[in-house]
This record gives structure tokens, C-alpha cells and sequence, in this order.
């Protein structure tokens, strides 16, 4: 009764669902930087694919989602990760015993639970270090304008946004930080990138 009474009332304050139409800000193709690459590893643009050039990071940017081969393209949501009950707040000292994680801190999601990141859960700014989810355990995006940065994540649990009768309809950017030539190599599989055991 008290996790439900804390999750209803950090609901009204950080909505689950806000949906916003930030779809239109995206490319139509992708956009992969160069600078970065090693000497004759160039990417070459296509006709209709063109290259962002002299950006200072290992960067892209995936499609804009289409909906031409969809007969809804706005279907209804069913059975979505970010609306069941039991779900636990990342902006809640109570999930993680005390204490929000700060940035740039290695985070663990806490056994046999799931973790609903919100609007508020997190900064922009903030870049946490390595995310671990635990088997057992889920790390859920909720269907609001996110922006969230780690330095990578391990998955052994879940990590969930929306589901296949649950499209989400805002747009959520995870950033991967880390630099590959302060890496040793080889570098840690989870090192800037998802690890999905």
C-alpha cells in the first residue's frame, strides 16, 4: 500500500504519459559523423543518406520512423511496461534505499524490481557511469520526453521501452559517453553500448 501511494502521488507530479510530437525533429536518413574514424575507414554518402561531417564524437542518428506500410499509424496502446503497478520511481530516494544516484555514478537497479524512469526522473545533463540491470530486476522508460546518459549499460534483467502493443509516442534519446581512445583494449563489452547477456 505504501509503494502504491508513493507511485500515485509522484504520478501527478512526473506523468508517465506526455505526449509530445517530437518525431519532426528527426532525420529523414541517417546521419553518421566521420571525424572521428581512422584514416581510409570514411563512410561515403549515398544518394539520399548524407553525412554530418567534423562532429567531435562517435555519434548517429537513427531514422525517422515511418508509417507507410502501417494501416494506423497512431495505433491504440495496450499492455504497456510503464502504466502496471508495482513500479518503482528512479526519482524516489525509497528505490534505492536512501539515496537518488547522482551523476556520474555507477548504478545497479535494485533485485527483483522494476524502475520506472519519468519526464523527471533524471537531467539532461546528468551522465551517469556503467547501468547494471540485474536478472530479475527491469529498468523502464515511461512514454514522455526523456533524455538519458550513461556511460553504457549491462542487461542481464529487462530494459523496456514501450512493448509490441505499446508504441511509444514520445521520443526518448539514450546517449552513450566514452571516448575509444581512453579505452583499453579489449574494451569491456558494456563500454559506451548496451550488453545484453
Amino acid at each position: 500500500a505504501v509503494a502504491a501511494t508513493m507511485l500515485g502521488a509522484a504520478s501527478a507530479a512526473c506523468p508517465n504519459v506526455n505526449f509530445v510530437d517530437s518525431f519532426t525533429s528527426l532525420p529523414e536518413h541517417p546521419v553518421v559523423p566521420n571525424t572521428t574514424l581512422p584514416q581510409g575507414m570514411t563512410p561515403t554518402a549515398s544518394p539520399g543518406n548524407p553525412i554530418t561531417q567534423n562532429h567531435w564524437s562517435e555519434t548517429a542518428q537513427l531514422l525517422r520512423p515511418t508509417f507507410k506500410n502501417m494501416t494506423d499509424p497512431n495505433p491504440a496502446q495496450t499492455a504497456c511496461p510503464h502504466t502496471q503497478s508495482g513500479l518503482l520511481n528512479w526519482h524516489n530516494p525509497a528505490t534505492w534505499g536512501g539515496a537518488v544516484p547522482v551523476a556520474s555514478a555507477d548504478v545497479t537497479i535494485p533485485s527483483n524490481s522494476k524502475v520506472l524512469v519519468s519526464s523527471c526522473s533524471v537531467s539532461a545533463s546528468d551522465v551517469f557511469g556503467k547501468i547494471v540491470i540485474p536478472q530479475g530486476s527491469e529498468l523502464i522508460f515511461a512514454d514522455a520526453a526523456i533524455s538519458f546518459a550513461a556511460t553504457g549499460f549491462v542487461v542481464d534483467g529487462a530494459l523496456r521501452l514501450g512493448s509490441q502493443t505499446c508504441r511509444l509516442r514520445n521520443r526518448i534519446s539514450i546517449t552513450l559517453h566514452g571516448s575509444r581512445g581512453a579505452q583499453t583494449l579489449p574494451a569491456d563489452p558494456w563500454v559506451k553500448g548496451i550488453h545484453v547477456n
